[in-house]
């Protein structure tokens, strides 16, 4: 049984559906994150710019910081990028469901890509301050031009993420929702969260991306949930940290679909 195998099943043996949750805090986010049955006008714009790009078969060469931050210069298709290092639609909708469930003042983005869950949390508040960061010129240059047809607005960083929070700590301060989705090494992983969650607001929500995609990113979630005290779910392909003052003992959530475990919908109990 292979590792990534064993993890899954793992999680599958210990994770609720949300009947099980308690807390209206976690109920009331869960519920709001996992609903993907409402669409709005936004998404078929943006997934029709994503068809777009699909469609093209030019190639981009760029320096990778990626998973573990080795800046290789890279050559890929755009389509074959956008099918390998993009969200896909269910992460996009998720993203976009948080973003409109918490509604934040200010949002930055570490990974910014080619824009497209970028625009998806910029459809669910826009009058908000959205910073979004990339490393890459020629990712986050394609990222504005494809913001500039939806008619979004973001700041735009084209820096490394150790670079903006060298050069711009003051914009910590003022984040309350924070994406981390451009390094899935166990080193980068903790610095980032440990630097916002020491420089932000008393009351602020955090989202990282494939907190189980390696050994090291499980590593970093689990040294994540013993960090402070705070709530957690781990939706196995995401994870979601709330941090309030007024939280004083941890809860740790996993959260499988309803239809994972009928059992749980209390027919039996």
């Amino acid at each position: 049984m292979t590792r990534a195998l064993y993890s899954l099943i793992d999680f599958y043996l210990r994770a609720e559906t949300i009947n099980k949750i308690h807390s209206p805090l976690l109920y009331g986010l869960i519920r709001a994150a996992s609903d993907m049955g409402k669409t709005y006008y936004a998404d078929s714009r943006i997934e029709a710019l994503r068809a777009q790009l699909e469609d093209r078969t030019d190639t981009l060469t760029y320096v990778d910081y990626g998973a573990k931050g080795t800046g290789q210069t890279k050559t890929i298709k755009i389509s074959k990028l956008l099918s390998t290092a993009v969200s896909n639609k269910w992460k996009c909708r998720f993203l976009r469901n948080l973003v409109l469930h918490y509604q934040p003042d200010h949002l930055i983005e570490f990974g910014t890509n080619l824009g497209i869950s970028s625009a998806y949390m910029r459809s669910a508040r826009t009058k908000s301050l959205f910073t979004t960061v990339e490393a890459a010129k020629e990712l986050s240059t394609i990222a504005q031009a494809n913001f500039k047809i939806l008619g979004y607005t973001a700041d735009f960083m084209t820096m490394t993420f150790d670079d903006f929070l060298f050069s711009h700590n003051k914009a910590l301060e003022t984040c309350d929702f924070f994406y981390l989705d451009g390094d899935h090494s166990y080193e980068g992983t903790m610095r980032y969260f440990t630097t916002f969650w020491e420089a932000g607001p008393q009351e602020m929500f955090f989202v990282l991306d494939d907190i189980n995609w390696s050994q090291e990113m499980r590593r970093a979630w689990e040294d994540i949930k013993a960090f402070a005290p705070c709530y957690t779910v781990d939706f196995y392909k995401m994870g979601l940290v709330v941090k309030r003052p007024d939280i004083k003992t941890s809860l740790h959530k996993k959260i499988v679909p309803r239809l994972l475990k009928p059992w749980q919908f209390g027919f039996f109990s």
